[in-house]
């Protein structure tokens, strides 16, 4: 694991940077810029970069996304395989 990353700055730093996240998304690098200016990522887009950044061994912390409390446990827990969650 290579990390927490705690910030909007510091997940695109960890994609490659506005122009390398753009093209992972398929989207314009101007956007994702735009994501930063504003410290936050579209909604759409946090479960996809939340498995991709564990794929490339870092966590995102769910502040990042606006998470909160029992939303942001409820975000990861979500993300748990089936046969690692806690049994019922």
């Amino acid at each position: 694991m290579m990390g927490t990353l705690r910030t909007v700055r510091e997940v695109v730093t960890a994609f490659g940077g506005p122009a390398d996240m753009g093209a992972w998304c398929g989207i314009n690098a101007n956007a994702v810029s735009n994501w930063m200016g504003r410290g936050d990522i579209p909604p759409c887009w946090h479960m996809r970069l939340f498995v991709e950044a564990r794929r490339r061994g870092y966590e995102i912390d769910p502040n990042v996304f606006g998470l909160e409390g029992d939303d942001a446990a409820d975000f990861v827990a979500a993300l748990v395989p089936i046969e690692h969650a806690p049994a019922a």
